[in-house]
């Protein structure tokens, strides 16, 4: 435990080491985190993890558009507001 707590000290006092730690977590948990946000789970998620679905609808969506929706707050306050509401 100890050992893995001195690890991680050393990776927080070394920006670029923290970035690559980050860079690495981000690539691991990709594909399950994309499924997730195109709402694969469950049974879906094991098909998905064999066909890559959520990978190919990820590679022909708008990525900037995306990533304006998140990156503005009135567009990300919005995404939240209609993911909050009731129908």
């Amino acid at each position: 435990m100890l050992r893995g707590m001195r690890e991680r000290s050393r990776v927080l006092e070394n920006r670029q080491a923290l970035c690559d730690k980050w860079t690495e977590y981000c690539l691991g948990c990709r594909r399950s985190y994309l499924a997730r946000h195109w709402g694969i789970s469950g049974l879906l998620a094991s098909v998905d993890y064999r066909l890559g679905v959520s990978r190919l609808i990820d590679a022909v969506m708008d990525r900037d558009l995306r990533w304006h929706m998140i990156t503005c707050e009135s567009h990300r306050e919005l995404v939240a507001d209609c993911l909050r509401a009731e129908d």
